[in-house]
């Protein structure tokens, strides 16, 4: 064959197909780097770069970003509306008491709780509340007389400190009660004062202390299943704010306690 005629036949069936050309590159996703290269081989031409999406591009991100932030700021919301509606962490810390010198040099033992004085209006539940405070006087290792016998020695509704022997007389006071919350919240206003008064005198106050605030009751409330139980233990809890200020009685030689 003449090279006129290889020439034209080898324009007329193009270039001819190779195996062992160059290669293209191809970009695959990968998490912990921009990119990694993987050879194929190509028969058409020299190499080229194809760049496919990675799975942590900022597209992604701000994806997530978008969706996680609501969800943070109901977190926040949350635990704002339980910091707002916490009983103190300490008891008495909110109490005002007057100093304890008084009540400490004295260290009276036997203790009548006379009858609550209501001066709120309201409907207190006295009997639960003055039994909490007897039970709080035991905690702090003072000796109150039964109720039964201190109520023996009461005259027109009104008991006299010292009718029953006792060293020293525990004085309650309610001036407000408000309960408009209960149901709701778990939550009774109050603003009560507890006198220590000296039998002997009749009139000397050796140690007072005020309360003034909401107590929230809720988490306890959905623990217990009757009414009166939830009833009994805010008043254990309110009588137990309001004498946390009261010192300890501390025996002393010579003193027996009674009980």
């Amino acid at each position: 064959m003449l090279a006129s005629d290889r020439l034209a036949s080898a324009r007329r069936d193009g270039p001819s197909r190779r195996t062992d050309s160059p290669t293209r590159i191809v970009t695959l996703p990968r998490t912990d780097s921009p990119t990694r290269t993987v050879t194929l081989p190509r028969t058409d031409s020299p190499t080229r770069t194809v760049t496919l999406p990675r799975t942590d591009s900022p597209t992604r991100s701000i994806l997530e970003t978008n969706v996680s932030r609501p969800i943070f700021a109901l977190v926040l919301t949350a635990f704002a509306f339980a910091a707002c509606n916490d009983i103190p962490k300490h008891r008495g810390s909110a109490v005002k008491s007057t100093d304890a010198q008084r009540v400490q040099k004295e260290s009276p033992i036997e203790v009548a709780v006379a009858p609550i004085i209501n001066a709120s209006g309201a409907n207190v539940p006295m009997n639960d509340l003055r039994s909490s405070f007897t039970k709080e006087l035991v905690v702090r290792r003072y000796s109150p007389l039964s109720i039964e016998y201190v109520d023996r020695k009461v005259v027109d509704a009104s008991y006299t400190p010292g009718s029953a022997q006792e060293s020293a007389t525990l004085r309650i006071t309610v001036e407000r009660w408000d309960t408009s919350l209960w149901s709701t919240h778990g939550a009774i206003t109050a603003r009560m004062t507890a006198s220590l008064i000296d039998a002997r005198s009749g009139s000397e106050v050796l140690w007072s202390a005020t309360a003034d605030q909401r107590y929230d009751f809720m988490q306890q409330n959905a623990q217990l299943t009757t009414e009166s139980s939830r009833i009994r233990m805010a008043c254990d809890e309110i009588a137990a704010d309001l004498l946390a200020r009261l010192p300890a009685r501390t025996a002393r030689p010579g003193r027996a306690t009674q009980g």
